[in-house]
């Protein structure tokens, strides 16, 4: 990463899609090394680039085993509603991203 030129804005679209598309579990393009890399080792290299200034903030970041739309779908696999995995999904992120006492609130 260090020293290249920056990407360009469709090469940057391109894999914003495929990140859209295809979450976690699927594949980006290195376009530095002409081929397909799997997104979680995207993912690696970028935590290994950003480790010596994370630490240096005291951020410290883990990756889940499965991303949200990855649980999402295998809940719907296994029988849950809709409306439950939606549930689940403001229920997390109200208790990962809201303020104390907000995962009850109804927006």
């Amino acid at each position: 990463m260090d020293g290249c030129p920056p990407l360009a804005d469709r090469e940057i679209e391109e894999n914003l899609w495929r990140a859209i598309r295809h979450g976690a579990g699927g594949k980006m393009v290195d376009f530095r090394a002409g081929k397909e890399v799997e997104t979680r080792v995207v993912f690696e290299r970028l935590l290994a680039w950003t480790e010596p200034a994370r630490a240096g903030l005291g951020i410290d970041v883990s990756l889940p085993e499965r991303n949200g739309a990855e649980r999402a779908v295998a809940a719907l696999v296994d029988g849950a509603s809709l409306e439950d995995v939606y549930r689940a999904a403001v229920g997390e992120t109200a208790a990962t991203y809201g303020r104390a006492g907000d995962a009850g609130e109804r927006v």
